[in-house]
């Protein structure tokens, strides 16, 4: 469950980061707070422009960084590699078209960098391919779209995992508390125990391939260094014993990574607690049984059930009160990535009210924030529309 809000805490992070702080500008300031605006980004810019380049350094990158680094793990998830395979067998399952369809929205959803968007935009053809011969049900047409999304999936997370570990800068909490997310759903505590039975899958490689891209992709606080460097020097002995298939020898560097990996787990979580960030507040303003909330607290209504949202969202720029009541027999919430908002869990029958603070206009979607709600293809299907106007 830590590993589920450090992950969800960390998209609403990098959404109002990226949102709701670069979208201000000095025609929202007062004059005089304009000139001194206008005087700092003058100094600033001749600063990084005096300042030397260091070859091999993608800057300014720092909010688009944390944000690839997500997308590109939810569209990995989808197993589009999987996908092919199966509807090569001439098998069609009913939850492609869903997978696809995450995996379609979520390329769609940011401003890749301009070295990863060639391929961004060659992966968002051909899942939009594979997406038309899925909603045909056509079997014979979505094979070729599925094989070219598979190559040009893989060639996106090649080129991301590059690109993410040139670049400097941005925001660093945001950034760990993601890559630990990553790092953790990689399995190294199960791929221990496996190990130790002299089990041996050859998924095994992958994910600490996977692993150790991504403690390489980022730079760790002062605080968790120590940690991170140490799981890496495990998980990087690992992979030799694995490349050479040697159970016995991965054995002791598989029990390491998985100490190391909690170690650096339990180290994220204490340091990011105590790190001050004002880029994102959750507020609940309170909970109550639903025949309890007053007329005041009432606010905007929304009605979430097991597995979906009953109503549309419509808010006004800037503050709003939304009461949440949860009808399903499972805990839900309300995660608004570009919103920069995610509630805490709605139990069952519960009814609570929220304080959503929307920095800008526009129509925008919201999820559920809970994954362990139902299966994966249950939350991911929760899906729901918001307002702003």
């Amino acid at each position: 469950m830590k590993k589920v809000i450090i992950l969800l805490f960390a998209l609403s992070l990098v959404a109002l980061v990226a949102i709701g702080c670069s979208k201000t500008t000095t025609e929202e300031l007062p004059v005089a707070d304009k000139q001194q605006t206008n005087v700092k980004a003058k100094e600033e810019q001749k600063q990084e422009t005096d300042a030397p380049k260091e070859e091999g350094v993608v800057e300014n990158s720092g909010d688009i960084k944390a944000q690839m680094m997500i997308a590109n793990y939810i569209i990995a998830e989808q197993g589009v590699h999987l996908m092919a395979e199966e509807l090569e067998k001439g098998n069609l399952d009913e939850g492609f078209l869903r997978k696809v369809q995450k995996a379609k929205a979520t390329v769609e959803s940011i401003e890749w960098s301009d070295e990863v968007k060639a391929e961004a935009d060659t992966f968002l053809k051909d899942v939009t391919e594979l997406e038309k011969a899925l909603i045909a049900n056509d079997v014979e047409a979505a094979k070729g779209p599925a094989e070219a999304a598979h190559e040009s999936q893989h060639d996106l997370d090649k080129k991301v995992a590059k690109v993410v570990k040139e670049m400097t800068g941005g925001d660093i909490k945001a950034q760990m508390m993601i890559a630990n997310y990553i790092i953790a759903e990689q399995g190294v505590h199960l791929m221990a125990e496996e190990l130790e039975k002299g089990n041996l899958d050859e998924g095994f490689l992958r994910k600490v391939q996977k692993a150790k891209a991504t403690v390489e992709s980022i730079e760790w606080s002062d605080e968790v260094k120590a940690e991170a460097d140490t799981f890496l020097k495990d998980v990087t002995e690992l992979e030799k014993a694995l490349i050479a298939n040697d159970v016995e020898a991965a054995k002791g560097p598989a029990e390491a990574a998985h100490e190391s990996q909690h170690d650096l787990d339990k180290k994220v979580a204490s340091t990011v607690m105590e790190m001050k960030s004002v880029s994102t507040q959750v507020q609940v303003i309170g909970s109550t049984a639903k025949n309890e909330t007053s007329v005041e607290e009432e606010g905007i209504p929304l009605t979430i059930k097991d597995w979906g949202f009953e109503n549309k969202l419509e808010l006004k720029k800037g503050s709003n009160v939304v009461t949440v009541t949860n009808t399903g027999n499972m805990p839900h919430g309300v995660l608004i990535p570009e919103l920069g908002f995610i509630s805490e869990d709605i139990a069952a029958g519960e009814t609570v009210t929220l304080e959503i603070n929307a920095e800008k206009t526009g129509t925008f979607k919201f999820l559920c924030s809970v994954p362990e709600c139902g299966t994966p293809e249950q939350h991911g299907g929760m899906i729901g529309e918001v307002v702003v106007q």
